[in-house]
């Protein structure tokens, strides 16, 4: 298993470019696929967010284990090997502020390790032979790893207080650039998840984010990218009357008639061949012209040219029918299920807050801000706002009209999610805790009522509940919540019995009982701790 979760790490780590990502060059897109158009130019900041979470669980579960070395096949010993050794040998260069130059040298070690190991795949398959390795070494690498890419996450903060989520690759000799794209809620939801920030940084994001051009006052909610206007049709691949005077090769090919490379419209405004697809049709149009009256202008020229055509046409930049689209995760769009994201990383960081002991001020204002972002989800609209009805799950909302797209959608299990939060049930290492922090006034009872359950014997049961408690159900079994001067658990079984639970964490074994619906528990009564 240690295997099983180590080697998505390594080949995560093969594909990082510090300060970058990881880089998306496996021409497919992420969790977003209206970003499609990054593949191969992309780096994702939204990937190295996720690897930092994933190392940080790793490393805390490891610690808290009792055996002391891991197995691993020989071939995924070697791959890990070298990786530790890049990173050991570079981590004074990764661990601040990088050039181009570096940032490639390190790219490129990273890639050949996880070449070798691929292509020993392909060519001998996965050893069968074993090698121990100590879970301290393990343990270290995970803390050494998720310090460098911690470095590179923190290097994405905009001014703004936002972070990038997807930066653009630029390889040239012995150095890879990188360049920016505009805000996206997918970068503040990865960098809200990745267990990194403080109470005071992950309120800053909520801040940042509410306060830019990606909140939608009128909806009250988040769209994925800040709303723009595209460039009109007639109004692409104009080239500026300056640009061609500052080309002595431009200025002759007009002067000649030449169109192989430009040409000027009735209205006198000048246009790269309407053929050309990219950079690189430029450039064979260019190779034909080898051994004219050009060439001499073309050597000199020729890198200019390529400049000026993509400041013409901004390929590099285009991430898609994101940037492309008014619908579907387009322009204008409400995505549910990123906002659906964005609520349970609030969440999340409220938990975090209590866990980090953050001043009783800035969990308040954590809260705030998840009820802000639970005030703008679709169950709070009516139909007219919504556009469908409210409880139903849709994929989307464009800026025009209401919701589209209907279907059982991700969005749904963050929603379930951050309910159960919001109920006062936590899932901590196979256990149930009880934590009562979003859990609002409005959830108890202001009167008396009955509460209907289906239970784990498959039967219908009715259950009296007073004023001042709520129930539901966890794997079919009711628990009642109440409130008090003292938290407490109190577990009443089938047979009369009842097991007083110490503190808020109901135990493994117990916990357990109650995943598998053993129908031995009959009853949960939980007593939420006065603040």
């Amino acid at each position: 298993m240690i295997e099983k979760l180590l080697v998505p790490v390594l080949a995560k780590l093969s594909n990082f470019v510090p300060e970058a990502g990881i880089w998306l060059n496996t021409q497919r897109p992420e969790w977003n696929d209206a970003n499609n158009a990054l593949a191969g130019y992309g780096a994702s900041v939204v990937t190295l967010n996720y690897l930092h979470r994933h190392l940080s669980f790793l490393e805390d579960w490891l610690t808290g284990t009792d055996f002391d070395s891991v197995s691993l096949s020989e071939s995924v010993y070697d791959y890990f090997t070298a990786i530790q050794t890049i990173l050991e040998s570079n981590q004074s260069i990764l661990l601040a502020r990088i050039n181009d130059e570096d940032r490639r040298q390190i790219q490129d070690q990273l890639g050949r390790a996880g070449c070798d190991y691929r292509q020993g795949l392909y060519q001998q398959g996965l050893s069968q032979s074993g090698r121990s390795l100590p879970k301290d070494a393990l343990v270290e690498f995970l803390e050494l790893s998720r310090s460098i890419i911690a470095q590179s996450i923190r290097a994405n903060r905009r001014e703004d207080g936002l972070y990038h989520a997807y930066n653009l690759l630029e390889f040239k000799e012995g150095r890879t650039e990188v360049d920016t794209l505009y805000e996206m809620l997918e970068g503040q939801v990865a960098v809200l998840s990745a267990r990194l920030l403080s109470t005071t940084e992950a309120l800053e994001v909520l801040e940042a984010l509410q306060a830019s051009a990606m909140y939608d006052k009128n909806r009250n909610s988040y769209q994925l990218y800040p709303d723009r206007t595209l460039t009109p049709f007639l109004q692409k691949n104009v080239i500026s009357q300056g640009d061609i005077a500052g080309s002595t090769l431009l200025s002759q090919m007009i002067g000649h008639c030449e169109t192989t490379i430009i040409e000027q419209d009735a209205l006198g405004q000048y246009h790269f061949n309407g053929s050309f697809q990219n950079v690189d049709s430029l450039r064979d149009a260019l190779s034909k012209l080898q051994g004219t009256d050009y060439e001499p202008l073309i050597a000199m020229e020729k890198e200019d040219l390529e400049a000026l055509f993509e400041r013409t046409f901004h390929h590099h930049e285009f991430t898609g029918r994101s940037g492309g689209m008014y619908a579907y995760e387009g322009l204008g769009s409400i995505y549910w299920h990123m906002v659906g994201k964005l609520l349970l990383a609030a969440a999340e960081n409220v938990d975090w807050a209590v866990k980090d002991q953050a001043p009783s001020t800035e969990l308040q204002a954590l809260v705030a801000k998840y009820d802000a972002i639970r005030s703008g989800m679709g169950f709070n609209k009516s139909p007219a706002e919504y556009g469908a009805f409210p409880d139903d799950p849709y994929s989307h909302t464009p800026s025009f009209g209401g919701a589209r797209q209907p279907g059982m959608t991700g969005q749904v299990k963050e929603e379930i999610l951050a309910r159960f939060m919001e109920l006062g049930v936590r899932f901590e290492r196979g256990s149930i805790r009880f934590s009562g922090e979003l859990v609002r006034p409005n959830e108890f009872l202001a009167s008396d009522a009955d509460f209907e359950y289906f239970d784990c014997r498959g039967h219908w049961r009715t259950l009296s509940l007073k004023a001042g408690e709520y129930a539901f159900t966890l794997c079919q079994i009711p628990i009642v919540v109440s409130q008090g001067p003292e938290a407490s658990v109190e577990l009443q079984l089938v047979d009369g019995k009842q097991e007083a639970v110490e503190g808020d964490n109901i135990s493994q074994a117990a916990s357990q009982r109650i995943f598998s619906r053993e129908a031995s528990i009959e009853l949960i009564r939980v007593c939420l701790g006065a603040d």
